[in-house]
């Protein structure tokens, strides 16, 4: 990712970042052909299980 490209990334509607994070975790478990958890905490961290 360039930083051109962040920097529009970063300027995306909350939808749009939601809508990009489910398509990419869904890539994701589709090519490990796995099972994913996600949690989320207060402090906006990101915790991710793959079995």
């Amino acid at each position: 990712m360039t930083y051109g490209e962040l920097k529009q990334r970063q300027n995306w509607k909350l939808k749009q970042k939601i809508d990009h994070s489910v398509i990419v975790v869904s890539s994701f478990m589709e090519r490990i052909q796995s099972k994913i958890f996600v949690s989320y905490s207060r402090r906006k961290t990101i915790y991710a299980h793959w079995t």
